[in-house]
């Protein structure tokens, strides 16, 4: 699994402005092949801090979905930023829930 996470900070007045660039993107984004999940998210002491974040299965959905327009349109609201964007490309190579930490409690100290 790959995970794409953008943080911007974003002064208030183009706020709203930026959201409306990355909310219609949500859903066609979500259902691209590939695509495990696609979210928007702003930070709880600050809500000009945005986070938009993507879930993939493999680099080549990842690298077809970077060549898109809705991409394009992605990176467009980025000069928005009132600083250099936070880009990170994380690739995870296993996952693993509740049986974990269960596993861990579980085991002797």
């Amino acid at each position: 699994m790959i995970l794409l996470t953008i943080r911007m900070m974003v002064h208030p007045r183009n706020r709203a402005a930026v959201l409306n660039v990355i909310r219609p993107m949500l859903g066609p984004t979500s259902v691209e092949t590939g695509c495990a999940g696609c979210h928007i998210s702003a930070d709880d002491d600050d809500e000009n801090v945005l986070t938009f974040s993507e879930e993939w299965d493999g680099q080549e959905n990842l690298d077809r979905h970077v060549r898109s327009n809705s991409f394009r349109d992605l990176l467009s609201v980025l000069d928005m930023a009132t600083e250099p964007p936070e880009v990170r490309i994380h690739t995870v190579t296993e996952i693993r829930g509740l049986e974990a930490i269960r596993a861990t409690r579980l085991e002797p100290s």
